[in-house]
């Protein structure tokens, strides 16, 4: 006994302080209970203990401070955090990896009194020596255990999440120590088991985890009033990829579909023999996972469902009958339709004009906007012409245009702001007001089972390519109708000119740029329909029809068909900001030209009906005569504005095709089948822009 171990226990005497009592105190200190004995308060024992004694008592002080920090964390992340498989880690440090090194206090407690020679020595002393070796390396084991707590928490406080965790905790696996490294294994067999019953739910019932579900990997995003489900790239796990997450969220998915159309799917005796299968092979995986045996009981997952239900459910036939309305109706292959929802809306934007120019001036702004009964009208209106264009020609009943009926709808569209503004969204804001003035799109609404291979994401972009196609066939329709104005072609009146019937210049040269607009905008239509989207269609429908194994899963049919849409985005030039921002200008100057041909129109006519009756042209109506010479003279500066924009635009092909010799290539991108599934897609490629840049390059050495 030292004599400064009297003001620790605050004794008189030595004889006072047994040596069993500091031992106890000890032992109490490491089980996580504060001890007068490290104090922090009380006076050191420096001037009676050694440095050796002092640094064997600041170790085991520090251990039991480790552990006493350690297991409070532990239990705070139990109860507070929002990750379960946070949860499940930290009460298995607490319950499992701390209970041990509790029992290891136990038993050096009942080494001393049963007085085991390993730690008693002689005289019934227990040196301090014996036991700091008695706990020797749990230092090191409980520091990383804390630090394992801490690492469910960001520096700011804010929880990390159950794939971080398991990231962290495989990189730190591959340690020089063999303790540590069975701790940690053990660790991540407890968070893997945490993670895989989070995705049973979702794999084996198609139901998010309602605890923890913030944390799953698998996410609900309210889009349009309708949930759609996306993969969270932040909370897979390093063993989860793109593919095997793309999986596991087809399944879930499908399960869901399947029970919206099938009430009796869960009770179904299919269906309980297919979840056995599915349990088995979840439970088989080893831990740590490895990639690629999640990813072959993933596929095997889903194969049996697709095999076993889906195929039942949506065959190759109703998939291509779907694609087939997207390719009509959205890409434009059904030219009718865009002719008619043109006549629609430009009768619809007439007699709203005619309707204002009628109204009081006192009548309320927000009668004359534009509602969604509106927009539902000219989609009616459309459907109807088709209707009767469908009566005329063909007496047999179109099954492809009653099927859109129910699914495509016309909506005024909500357009995101500018700093949540994304590729799709950018270009669709370009295109979106040019049909109604306002902005506005075409969704397709399917049901649920095509939701297995058709997302938000694909529907937005068919959408955006629909804007940008209507806007360009409305474009031409609109130009090609100046033809037919014959007013403006006979020239039999023109005042200002000293011979009637004379076509001075500048009906020439407007003329001209209407010309060089109409060529344009109708070759690269051409080259949009003709080989783009016919060749690129025909390549996947060929891919979806041809299956030596049987019907395509589902969710390859989806990755085909996203890649699909990329290649077609490219090949439609719609990668290119600067070529479609040009392109609008060039369809917004056409725009004027015809407002302001069809307004010359009108003062033609007035003119040539009094200089029928007019002896002399100066006895012309002199507002008439300035009127008409104002138009031409803004007509001239539109037909410039339209020449600048058709260079610029051939400027901007021919560095796409300098760039790229084949814009419609996009490299080697397949999509390879699951597990089982041995075929693959490999997309359209095209020959490029060469053929369209050949013919627009004619045209303008013939003009020149």
């Amino acid at each position: 006994m030292r004599q400064d171990l009297l003001i620790i226990f605050n004794v008189s005497s030595l004889e006072e302080v047994p040596q069993a009592i500091m031992i106890h105190e000890l032992l109490l200190a490491l089980s996580g209970h504060s001890s007068p004995l490290f104090s922090e308060s009380t006076t050191p024992l420096t001037s009676q203990l050694s440095s050796a004694e002092l640094a064997l008592l600041k170790q085991l002080g520090n251990l039991g401070h480790l552990h006493r920090d350690t297991r409070l964390l532990a239990a705070l992340i139990t109860e507070s955090h929002d990750s379960v498989i946070c949860r499940a880690v930290a009460a298995s440090i607490s319950n499992t990896q701390l209970s041990v090194f509790q029992q290891k206090i136990l038993s050096v407690e009942r080494s001393i009194l049963s007085k085991d020679s390993c730690i008693v020595g002689a005289y019934d002393i227990v040196p301090l020596s014996g036991i700091a070796k008695a706990f020797a390396g749990w230092s090191r084991r409980i520091a990383w255990l804390k630090e394992a707590c801490e690492q469910m928490r960001d520096e700011e406080g804010a929880p990390r999440s159950g794939a971080h965790m398991i990231d962290w905790l495989r990189a730190e696996s591959r340690t020089g120590f063999p303790d540590l490294e069975l701790v940690i294994l053990d660790l991540i067999d407890v968070a893997e088991k945490a993670w895989l019953r989070q995705l049973s739910i979702w794999m084996f019932y198609g139901r998010l985890p309602r605890i923890g579900s913030k944390d799953f990997l698998v996410q609900g995003e309210s889009e349009g009033g309708s949930e759609e489900l996306t993969v969270k790239p932040s909370c897979c796990p390093i063993f989860v990829t793109p593919a095997t997450a793309r999986s596991i969220l087809f399944i879930g998915r499908s399960l869901n579909s399947v029970k919206k159309l099938d009430s009796t799917f869960q009770l179904s005796s299919e269906r309980k023999s297919i979840l056995m299968e599915n349990m088995a092979s979840v439970s088989s995986l080893k831990h740590p996972i490895a990639s690629a045996s999640l990813l072959e009981a993933v596929g095997k997952i889903r194969r049996s469902l697709a095999q076993s239900i889906l195929q039942n459910l949506l065959p190759s036939i109703e998939v291509v009958k779907f694609l087939n309305i997207l390719q009509e109706f959205f890409l434009g292959t059904r030219g009718e339709f865009s002719v008619a929802l043109v006549d629609a809306a430009d009768l619809h934007l007439r007699e709203r004009h005619l309707s204002d120019q009628k109204s009081s001036n006192t009548s309320r702004l927000v009668d004359k906007l534009i509602k969604d009964s509106d927009i539902v009208t000219v989609l009616r209106k459309t459907w109807a012409a088709l209707t009767r264009f469908q009566n005329i020609n063909d007496d047999k009943v179109d099954g492809t245009l009653e099927f859109a009926r129910e699914v495509i709808q016309l909506h005024i569209r909500k357009r995101i702001k500018a700093q949540g503004e994304t590729g799709i969204e950018k270009l669709h804001a370009m295109f979106d007001d040019t049909l109604l003035a306002i902005p506005v799109a075409l969704t397709v609404q399917p049901s649920s089972m095509f939701s297995l291979f058709f997302t938000m994401e694909h529907s937005n972009i068919y959408s955006m390519i629909h804007a940008y196609l209507i806007s360009l066939r409305r474009t031409h329709i609109h130009l090609r109708e100046l033809w037919k104005l014959s007013v403006l072609r006979r020239y039999r009146f023109s005042p200002g000119t000293a011979i009637s019937g004379t076509k001075d210049s500048a009906n020439r040269v407007w003329w001209a740029a209407v010309f060089s607009a109409t060529f344009f905008i109708t070759e690269l239509c051409a080259y949009f329909q003709g080989e783009v989207i016919a060749e690129s269609w025909t390549a996947l429908q060929q891919w979806i029809s041809k299956d030596d194994d049987g019907e395509r899963d589902p969710e390859t049919i989806g990755a085909a068909h996203h890649v699909y849409l990329s290649m077609l985005r490219e090949s439609l030039l719609l990668n290119h900001f600067t070529f479609a921002e040009v392109l609008r200008q060039l369809m917004d100057n056409c725009n004027q030209i015809v407002a302001l041909a069809r307004r010359l129109e009108l003062v033609r006519q007035a003119l040539e009906a009094f200089h029928s009756k007019a002896e002399d042209t100066k006895e012309l109506p002199s507002h008439l005569v300035d009127e008409n010479r104002e138009i031409k003279q803004d007509l001239i500066l539109a037909s410039q504005a339209v020449n600048k924009s058709l260079k610029d635009l051939m400027v901007q092909l021919k560095d796409m095709d300098t760039t790229r010799t084949k814009l419609g290539f996009i490299a080697q991108e397949t999509v390879a089948s699951a597990p089982g599934f041995a075929t693959s897609f490999i997309p359209w490629k095209g020959s490029g822009i060469r053929s369209l840049l050949m013919k627009l390059d004619l045209q303008a050495i013939s003009n020149d």
